[in-house]
C-alpha cells in the first residue's frame, strides 16, 4: 500500500472521530444511557447511529444528490427529527422522574433494552438533517474533488470512517461505564433530566426549522 493510500485511510479514521466526538443528540443520548445502563447501553446506541451513518456514506458514494436541496424533503426530515428527538427527550425525563438505577448493582442490559438502545441510536441519526447534510453534502463534494482509488481501497476508506466513529463510541462507553460506579442516584437523575431537556431542545430546533420551511 502506498503512502498516499495510507494517508487516505488515516484521514478516514480522523474524519470518523471528528464526526462522532462533538456533543450532539447521539452523544447526549449515549451519556444518559451509559450512566444508567453501563457500557452495553451506550455502545449499542452508538452502533445504531454508526449503521445509519454507513447508509448515508454508501449513498454519497452512489452519487445521491443531497436531500437537503429539496424543500419537501427538508420539511419531512425536520419534522421527523423533531418527533424523534422529542420522544427520546420524553423518555429520558421519564427515566429521571422514576427511581434511578443503582449504578453499582445494575447488571447487564436485557435484550429489549439492547434493541431499544440500538434503534434509538439509528433513529437519532437517520432523521438528523445535519447528518444528512454532512454525508450527502460534504462527503459527496470531497469524493468529487479527488480521484477515486481502486475499489478495494475505497472500501477500506469506508471502513476507516466507521472505525473512527466506533473508536469514539467505545471510548465514551467505557468512560460512562466506569463513571457510573462513582455516580449516585441524584447525579443519575440530574443527567437524565438534563439529557431529556437537551433532546427536547434539538426537537424544538428542528420543529422551528420545519415551520420556517412551510412558511
Amino acid at each position: 500500500m502506498t503512502n498516499s493510500y495510507a494517508g487516505l485511510l488515516a484521514g478516514g479514521v480522523l474524519l470518523g472521530l471528528s464526526i462522532a466526538a462533538p456533543i450532539g443528540p447521539v452523544n447526549v443520548a449515549m451519556i444518559q444511557r451509559g450512566l444508567r445502563e453501563g457500557f452495553a447501553g451506550a455502545f449499542l446506541l452508538g452502533v445504531g447511529s454508526t449503521v445509519a451513518d454507513l447508509i448515508y456514506i454508501l449513498l454519497a458514494y452512489a452519487g445521491t444528490d443531497p436531500l437537503s436541496h429539496l424543500a419537501w424533503a427538508r420539511i419531512l426530515l425536520f419534522t421527523a427529527g423533531a418527533l424523534v428527538m422529542s420522544w427520546l427527550g420524553y423518555g429520558a425525563i421519564r427515566a429521571a422522574l422514576a427511581d434511578p438505577v443503582n449504578p453499582v448493582e445494575a447488571g447487564g442490559v436485557a435484550a429489549p433494552a439492547a434493541r431499544s438502545a440500538f434503534v434509538s441510536g439509528f433513529l437519532i441519526t437517520i432523521v438528523n438533517p445535519m447528518t444528512i447534510a454532512f454525508w450527502l453534502g460534504i462527503l459527496s463534494a470531497s469524493l468529487a474533488a479527488r480521484s477515486r482509488a481502486p475499489v478495494a481501497i475505497e472500501m477500506l476508506y469506508i471502513g476507516s470512517l466507521v472505525v473512527g466513529c466506533l473508536l469514539w463510541i467505545a471510548a465514551l462507553s467505557v468512560a460512562l461505564h466506569f463513571g457510573r460506579r462513582v455516580a449516585g442516584g441524584g447525579f443519575l437523575r440530574t443527567v437524565s433530566m438534563t439529557a431529556g431537556l437537551a433532546l427536547f431542545g434539538f426537537g424544538t430546533h428542528f420543529a422551528l426549522k420545519a415551520i420556517r420551511e412551510v412558511m
